[in-house]
């Protein structure tokens, strides 16, 4: 149970960071690339750090997929669909019971 929830909040603290940090660091190029950096530390170190690798590597996976796709010259709606439906396929992928798999 400790493990499910720790699950549960680490996917909505890696979304909320991806669209916190994306919607902040969106129009400087700069502070663009250091944000980049930084967060692939900060997955990659969460990894070696928490107790329940399970969690940071799912955390680390949103992460690196999201922040390529907010770096695509498309519509703001298309990264905000495209960071949640990254952040379903993965909850969805990590989830135990067969009733919540849903066939995209």
């Amino acid at each position: 149970m400790k493990a499910a929830l720790t699950r549960i909040v680490s996917y909505a603290l890696g979304a909320i960071y991806v669209l916190i940090g994306a919607i902040i660091f969106v129009d400087d190029p700069m502070l663009r690339l250091l944000w980049v950096i930084g967060s692939m530390f900060m997955a990659f170190y969460a990894i070696s750090a928490m107790a329940i690798e399970g969690s940071a590597t799912v955390v680390a996976y949103l992460i690196v997929i999201t922040v390529s796709l907010w770096d695509e010259h498309i519509s703001g709606e298309l990264r905000l669909e495209g960071t949640l439906w990254a952040v379903f396929a993965l909850s969805n992928r990590e989830c135990g019971c067969r009733g919540c798999r849903v066939a995209v």
